[in-house]
């Protein structure tokens, strides 16, 4: 071959097309590495961002921390020492079956309610059998009186857990009131509080059974009880605290239908009522935005406890798919970002005016179900419902004012008072319907010795007040 001589092209063919394979494997390659760079940046600012928001997690937790540990002033705390919180889990053991062991273990405890007293209250029936304890038999508004035979069994049940109130009535004594939630441990170590209403039904049943002074006594024990479950700053203590001051209003309403209270009484009640706060929709949702943000920082990852603690995410509250992105910084701090996101969004609603409110909580709920993921939607609790609970607050605190002032009326002139406005010189606010426009004035309603001021409810319909319908009420009489 001679070397002196040009290639021919078909010798130059092979050379040349390895050549151009060569650019077009590195052209993908370098197409293919791009992502993965990509990726990889993100992955590094995922990561940094995640650290970010555990460190400001860590400094919220430490501000709840220290919000619960303040000394409460308390409805009826006399500042003495120690932790409501112990004799309140000691509440919960002694209604579960006994005292066994110490306070310590109490804590690990599940409470329930015991079988022969449930069996016994749901023989009275209809409508949820504990809420029969909330407002005895007074006034019926068509429930029959409880037999003898049935209230002497009741009484029997209920003298087995006296022991248990007594726990309680010290706890609402003490001068502080810290649950100790496990906070860094996520939405799996929230604290319950389900026995609360059993308590505090228990407490108004007792409160049938005094004098009306003690009786009226219990009443305020009752939501002093609510507002230390409220103290634990988790939604689950909030909700079940805010149903407790409705067996409360409920229990004061009862009782300032007996014989043997004067005008001081029910000031008094006026009084207790004005100065009552519950939390709002903001502040129900600060724990509960903690809970969740440990939740998520612990998917397959580590959270904020030095162990290093995982959360094994649910299949039912995500796809397969989800749970392999979740394992990605990037996805993680994207659904961090997108909770907090929602939980300010359901806030700003609740300054929408009355009429709107409820049709903006529906769609952002159907937007929720739309566009969230599982993780998301099991994170965000139904605020819309939320939203509600605290509106029939409203009602009960107010309308429970507005019964310590018609009975005011009735000292002084004989009877109630025909209408609600004819109380508006003692309020100086009126109850109103929250589930209306928030403007017009709750029902009032006379029957014989018997007032009730009611609302209508979620159905928007005027039931008279009746116990089974949908209409939330509270309710006295004329002492007889």
């Amino acid at each position: 071959m001679d070397l002196t001589q040009p290639l021919s092209e078909p010798a130059l063919r092979p050379k040349r097309g390895r050549a151009r394979w060569l650019r077009l494997f590195g052209c993908l390659s370098l197409l293919l590495s791009l992502p993965l760079v990509g990726l990889g940046i993100c992955e590094g600012q995922a990561s940094r961002s995640l650290e970010a928001r555990r460190a400001a997690l860590r400094e919220e937790i430490a501000a709840l921390r220290a919000r619960a540990a303040e000394p409460r002033p308390g409805l009826l705390g006399s500042g003495a020492e120690g932790n409501a919180a112990v004799d309140y889990n000691g509440v919960r053991v002694a209604l579960a079956g006994g005292l066994a062991g110490t306070p310590e273990d109490w804590r690990d405890r599940e409470p329930e309610l015991p079988a022969a007293l449930q069996g016994v209250l749901e023989e009275i029936g209809p409508g949820p059998a504990l809420n029969v304890l909330a407002f005895g038999d007074a006034p019926n508004w068509g429930r029959a009186p409880l037999g003898s035979l049935k209230r002497a069994a009741l009484l029997a049940e209920f003298e087995r857990f006296r022991p248990a109130l007594r726990l309680l009535r010290a706890g609402l004594r003490r001068g502080r009131c810290d649950w100790g939630t496990p906070w860094e441990e996520g939405l799996a170590a929230t604290p319950s509080f389900l026995f609360g209403r059993s308590s505090a039904n228990l407490l108004a049943y007792e409160a049938s059974l005094q004098p009306a002074a003690a009786a009226l006594e219990t009443g305020f024990e009752i939501l002093a009880f609510a507002e230390d479950l409220e103290r634990d700053q988790t939604l689950l203590g909030g909700m079940i605290g805010l149903a407790v001051r409705m067996i409360g209003y409920r229990s004061l309403g009862h009782t300032m239908g007996r014989s043997g209270l004067n005008a001081s009484d029910y000031q008094r009640v006026l009084d207790v009522l004005e100065g009552q706060r519950w939390r709002d929709l903001a502040d129900l949702l600060r724990g509960e935005a903690a809970v969740g943000q440990v939740t998520i920082l612990s998917l397959t990852w580590r959270g904020l406890g030095d162990s290093g603690s995982q959360v094994e995410l649910p299949a039912e509250v995500s796809t397969p798919w989800e749970r392999k992105l979740l394992l990605l910084d990037f996805f993680r701090d994207l659904e961090l970002a997108a909770h907090g996101a929602r939980l300010e969004r359901a806030v700003a609603l609740e300054s929408l005016p009355q009429v709107e409110r409820r049709a903006a909580y529906r769609a952002f709920q159907d937007e929720l179900e739309a566009q969230a993921s599982g993780l998301g939607r099991s994170l965000l609790p139904d605020v819309g419902a939320l939203s509600l609970h605290l509106q029939e607050i409203q009602l009960h605190s107010q309308g429970t004012r507005a019964l310590a002032a018609a009975h005011l009326v009735r000292l002084e002139t004989g009877a109630f008072p025909a209408r609600l406005e004819d109380l508006a010189s003692r309020l100086g606010t009126l109850p109103v319907d929250p589930f209306l426009d928030g403007q017009t004035l709750a029902r009032y309603r006379l029957d014989g010795d018997s007032l009730l001021i009611y609302h209508v409810g979620r159905n928007l319909r005027d039931d008279l007040g009746a116990l089974e319908s949908d209409d939330r009420w509270v309710a006295t009489r004329a002492p007889r």
